[in-house]
C-alpha cells in the first residue's frame, strides 16, 4: 500500500528522512517494497500485514508506528523534535454543528450488519476542483482527483483509515412514507438494510450490479443508494449542482462486506478496509476530519448540522474494551532477555496502551488496556510480541534452546516396517509411494461387496478418480507397473502403505520382466533361463521371509468362490499366502483383461512360456508376528546330504504345496527340504495335466545315510504320490 512521506511528516514527532522512515518500519513493523520519488513528494510502498490492516491502512496509523518506534528507542534515533506532537486521531470527538435539526433520519434494520452508522449534513457547499496540494497527494497515491467533495472523502479514508461517502442531499429527500424528524422539516431518510432478491443498482463506475438478500445496501424508502461499504450509486452522487451533502461514516460487519465484494466481483479501497476490519470508534473521528477539511477547502461559509450517530451498542463497546493482565516476568521468559518493568511500561505506553498495576494471585502483574485502534491485541502474548518488535529482534541474542535428549518410546511396528523396507530394497526392489485415494474400478478389483465399497467412499470428492480410499495396494502397484514399463524392461516394486475399511498396514510387491521365460546367452557361452514373474516373485517372498526368520510359509489354492469374486488374476496362477497358520496375503498373475485395463504390456495367462507380470499383497502385522526378532543359532550340519530329483505328471488342479506336504510326510524324518525347480504345461503332457519336478534333500544330522535308506524313503514318496494323486513318475 502506498503512503506519502509529505503526508506522514504532518504527524511525525521527529524530523526523519524518507529512508529513516523506511528503516524504522522495516526494523520494527513492516516490509518496505519500494521508495519512489513522485514530484516533490516521496512515496513508500509498505507491505502492511493483514493483522495490522485495521490500524495501519492509514497515514495516521503508519505515523503512530514510526513515533512509537522512536519514542521507545530514543537512543537509536536521537532526532530533535520538529514540532509539538499532537494526536488528533486519538480523540473520538464528534463534529457538532450549530443548527437544531440534522435534516436526516437513519434506520438500521439489523445492528449485526451495521453496528454503527453516523452521518452529517453539510450545507452551502460549492462543488469545484480541489486545491493543488490535495490533488497532488491523491495522484501520488494513485487516485484521480474528481472534485473537492469526493477528493475529501478519499483523503479522509487514506488519512484516518475509515472509508466515508458523500451523498447529494437533494437526491435523498423523500417525504412520502416516513415521518419528519421535526414538523415542517425538509428531511431525508437513510435506511441500512439487506438487498432484495435480484435488486439492481448502477454504481458510480457505470456498471449495473444485481444484488441478493445476502448483500447490504444503503437506501431511501424508495431506492438503493449504495452498496454498503463497497461502492456508491449514480442516483445519489455529487455533481456540479450539489449544494448540500450528507457525509456518511459507518462500521459494517467485515464478513458481510468481504462476501459481498467477492460475490459481485468488485473490490475497492473501501471494501478492502472494511473487509480487514476497522474500529467502531472511527466513524465520528472520520466525520470530524472531513468537516475540518471542508472548512479548509470550501471556507467558513459552509454550515454543518448536528451529527446523527446510530450506535446501539455504544455502551457495550465501551464496557467490553479489551483489558489484559501481563505478568511482569512473562516478556523476559518468552523473549529470552531481561526486560525491566520501566521498559515494558514505556514501550506499551508509546503504542497507546493504558498501563496500570494489578495483583494476580499474589504476584505482581500489569493491567493493560490496548488503544481502540489496535484490534489485534487480544492476548498477553500479543503484548509480548509488541515489546519484542519495539526492542528490535536484532537486539535479542540468538541462543540455542536447551533440549533434553530422551530415548523415544519403542515402536515395534514402526521399526519392523523400516526393516522390511531395507530388506526389500537390498534385494533389488524399488520402493514407491502412491495415493491412498483411488477410483471405483480400483476398489472393485479386490472386492465387489457393496457394503464395503460404500464405506470406502468419500463424502466430499474432488474428482471421480479419487472418490474412494483404497481397499488394497494392488491397483496402485498395477498403475506403477504401467508407468515404469515405459522406461524399464525389468523391475521390482514394493510399497508399504495403509489400506482401509479395516485400517491396517499392507505390503505390496510387483515383479515385471518383459523377457520372462526366455533364455539369455552369457559371456562363457552358456544360457541363463529367465523364470516367469510369478515364480520369481514367490522366490523373493521366500527370501524375504527367511531374512526375518519366518520358516512356516505356505502357498495354498484359492477356492472357487473367492476366484469368482476376484477375477482379476489368471485362473490357476494364484495362491493364498499362509504364514504360521494365518492367512497373510495373496500372490497372483494378472489376467489379460486386467493388464489391458491398466495398460500393461507383456504376456498373461498360463505359466508355460507366459507370465511377465506378477503382484502380491501381504499383511504387515502377520509378517511381524511371525518374524523371529532375535536370530537363533543353528549348528551347521556335520554329515553330508543326499540329493535326489523327482519328476511327476499330475492333474494341474493339484496344488504344488499339497505335493510337497505329501512328499515330506512320506519320506519321514530324513527329508530335510523339498523345492520346485521345473514346471510344464503343454502338448507334451495330456490335457489338464502338468509336469513338475522337485529337488529333494535327504540328511540325518546324527550320521551319514546309506543309499539303501535313501532309496527306501524315495520309493515311499513315489508310491504315496501314485496312491494320493494318481501321479505318473517320469
Amino acid at each position: 500500500m502506498r503512503f506519502s512521506y509529505n503526508w506522514l511528516k504532518e504527524y511525525l514527532a521527529y524530523a526523519v528522512s524518507p529512508q529513516d522512515v523506511a528503516d524504522i518500519l522495516a526494523m520494527h513493523s513492516f516490509e518496505i517494497e519500494t521508495i519512489e520519488k513522485v514530484g516533490d513528494d516521496t512515496v513508500l510502498d509498505i507491505n502492511v500485514l493483514p493483522n495490522r490492516a485495521p490500524d495501519c491502512y492509514s497515514h495516521q496509523g503508519i505515523a503512530r508506528e514510526v513515533n512509537a518506534a522512536i519514542d521507545a528507542n530514543q537512543t537509536v534515533y536521537p532526532f530533535a523534535p520538529a514540532q509539538t506532537y499532537r494526536q488528533p486521531f486519538n480523540k473520538a470527538d464528534s463534529a457538532q454543528g450549530t443548527s437544531t435539526s440534522p435534516r436526516i433520519k437513519v434506520t438500521i434494520e439489523n445492528v449485526t450488519d451495521c453496528p454503527r452508522y453516523a452521518c452529517q449534513v453539510v450545507e452551502q457547499v460549492v462543488v469545484t476542483k480541489s486545491p493543488t496540494w490535495l490533488q497532488n497527494r491523491l495522484r501520488a497515491l494513485g487516485l484521480e482527483a474528481i472534485n473537492n467533495i469526493v477528493d475529501i472523502t478519499n483523503y479522509v479514508m487514506l488519512d484516518v483509515g475509515n472509508p466515508i461517502h458523500a451523498f447529494d442531499l437533494a437526491l435523498l429527500k423523500d417525504t412520502k412514507g416516513s415521518e419528519p424528524t421535526h414538523e415542517g422539516d425538509d428531511h431525508a431518510h437513510i435506511i441500512v438494510r439487506r438487498a432484495k432478491a435480484n435488486e439492481k443498482i448502477t454504481g458510480l463506475d457505470g456498471i449495473t450490479y444485481t444484488l441478493q438478500p445476502t448483500h447490504l445496501v444503503i437506501a431511501t424508502p424508495k431506492k438503493p443508494l449504495a452498496i454498503a461499504g463497497i461502492k456508491g450509486g449514480v442516483g445519489s452522487g455529487i455533481s456540479d449542482n450539489t449544494t448540500s451533502i450528507v457525509l456518511e461514516a459507518a462500521h459494517f460487519d467485515r464478513k458481510l462486506i468481504y462476501t459481498t465484494s467477492r460475490a459481485i466481483k468488485l473490490k475497492t479501497d473501501a471494501s478492502t478496509r472494511f473487509s480487514a476490519g476497522v474500529s467502531q470508534y472511527l466513524p465520528s473521528i472520520a466525520l470530524a476530519r472531513a468537516v475540518e477539511l471542508l472548512r479548509t477547502v470550501c471556507g467558513d461559509t459552509i454550515r454543518s448540522l448536528p451529527v446523527v450517530d446510530q450506535w446501539p451498542g455504544m455502551q457495550d463497546a465501551k464496557t467490553q474494551q479489551t483489558t489484559m493482565r501481563l505478568d511482569r516476568a512473562k516478556p523476559g521468559k518468552l523473549l529470552g532477555i531481561a526486560v525491566p518493568e520501566e521498559r515494558i511500561t514505556d514501550i506499551l505506553g508509546a503504542l497507546g496502551c493504558k498501563v496500570t498495576d494489578a495483583e494476580q494471585g499474589g504476584s505482581q502483574a500489569l493491567t493493560i488496556q490496548p488503544p481502540f485502534w489496535r484490534l489485534d491485541l487480544t492476548r498477553d502474548v500479543d503484548l509480548v510480541e509488541e515489546i519484542g518488535r519495539m526492542i528490535g529482534y536484532e537486539a535479542i541474542p540468538a541462543t540455542l534452546p536447551l533440549v533434553v535428549v530422551q530415548t523415544p518410546e519403542p515402536n515395534p511396528a514402526f521399526t519392523f516396517r523400516n526393516e522390511l523396507r531395507r530388506s526389500l530394497v537390498n534385494r533389488g526392489f524399488d520402493e514407491i509411494y502412491s495415493y491412498t485415494l483411488v477410483n471405483r474400478d480400483d476398489v472393485e478389483l479386490t472386492t465387489t461387496d457393496e457394503s464395503i465399497i460404500s464405506r470406502l467412499a468419500l463424502q466430499n470428492t474432488l474428482s471421480h478418480r479419487h472418490a474412494y480410499v483404497r481397499h488394497s495396494v494392488l491397483p496402485c502397484l498395477l498403475r506403477a507397473i504401467a508407468e515404469n514399463q515405459k522406461q524399464c524392461d525389468r523391475f521390482q516394486l514394493c510399497e508399504i502403505g495403509k489400506i482401509f475399511e479395516q485400517e491396517r498396514w499392507s505390503l505390496g510387491l510387483a515383479w515385471f520382466d518383459s523377457e520372462a521365460t526366455t533364455s539369455q546367452k552369457v559371456t562363457d557361452g552358456s544360457y541363463i533361463h529367465r523364470a516367469p514373474a510369478f515364480f520369481a516373485l514367490r522366490g523373493a517372498i521366500d527370501a524375504m521371509c527367511a531374512n526375518f526368520g519366518i520358516t512356516d510359509v505356505r502357498y495354498e489354492s484359492v477356492g472357487d468362490k473367492k476366484q469368482a469374486a476376484q477375477s482379476w488374476f489368471d485362473q490357476g496362477v494364484v495362491a493364498q499366502i499362509v504364514i504360521a497358520g494365518r492367512p497373510a496375503g495373496i500372490i497372483a498373475q494378472p489376467n489379460k483383461a486386467t493388464m489391458q485395463h491398466y495398460d500393461i504390456a507383456g504376456n498373461a495367462g498360463g505359466l508355460n512360456n507366459q507370465g511377465t507380470t506378477a503382484v502380491a499383497e501381504l499383511d504387515v502385522a502377520v509378517l511381524q508376528d511371525a518374524s523371529m526378532r532375535v536370530a537363533l543359532y543353528k549348528e551347521p550340519p556335520v554329515f553330508p546330504p543326499t540329493k535326489r530329483d523327482i519328476a511327476i505328471e499330475v492333474d494341474n488342479s493339484v496344488p504344488s504345496q499339497s505335493l510337497i506336504d505329501t512328499m515330506t510326510t512320506a519320506g519321514g524324518t530324513i527329508v530335510e527340504s523339498i523345492s520346485l525347480f521345473d514346471y510344464y504345461e503343454g502338448t507334451k503332457v495330456g490335457a489338464g495335466k502338468k509336469s513338475v519336478a522337485y529337488h529333494i534333500v535327504y540328511r540325518d544330522r546324527s550320521r551319514t545315510l546309506t543309499d539303501a535308506e535313501v532309496n527306501k524313503a524315495h520309493r515311499a514318496i513315489e508310491q504315496e504320490l501314485r496312491d494320493m494323486y494318481n501321479a505318473v513318475i517320469r
